[in-house]
């Protein structure tokens, strides 16, 4: 019977395993969501004050960061520009940060801050 239970408690164990290791490596098919409406606007939501709060977490799943930010948006152009102040309730990190955001023509956006590496890249789905 012993042996019969450590056979049961491995199955179980390697079935966790791999449930855990495909349910990270799922990711959102934005796709189905084009169809739900009223449709996300980016620059309508942003334009204007706009509160927002978050938090970061390690790989451990601690608590590194809990933030509040206030961004103040408005449109330029064709640019959206968020400038927003973050204050700490746990940790500490930059205190504000201003975002430039521009429309691609294929609908994706383009983001840039100066104190991000590169460019940020998004696509709105539906309404989200």
């Amino acid at each position: 019977m012993r042996k019969n239970k450590t056979g049961l408690i491995a199955c179980l164990l390697i079935s966790f395993c791999l449930q855990f290791l495909t349910a990270c490596s799922l990711s959102i098919d934005g796709s189905k969501l084009k169809s739900v409406t009223p449709e996300f606007n980016l620059f309508e939501f942003f334009d204007g004050k706009v509160k927002a709060w978050g938090i970061v977490q390690n790989r451990s799943g601690d608590l590194v960061q809990r933030f509040q930010v206030n961004i103040n948006g408005a449109i330029n152009n064709d640019l959206l520009i968020l400038e927003e102040q973050f204050s700490y309730g746990v940790g500490d990190g930059v205190q504000q940060r201003t975002w430039t955001i521009s429309l691609n023509a294929d609908g994706s956006y383009r983001g840039k801050a100066d104190d991000i590496l590169g460019n940020a890249l998004g696509i709105s789905y539906g309404n989200g």
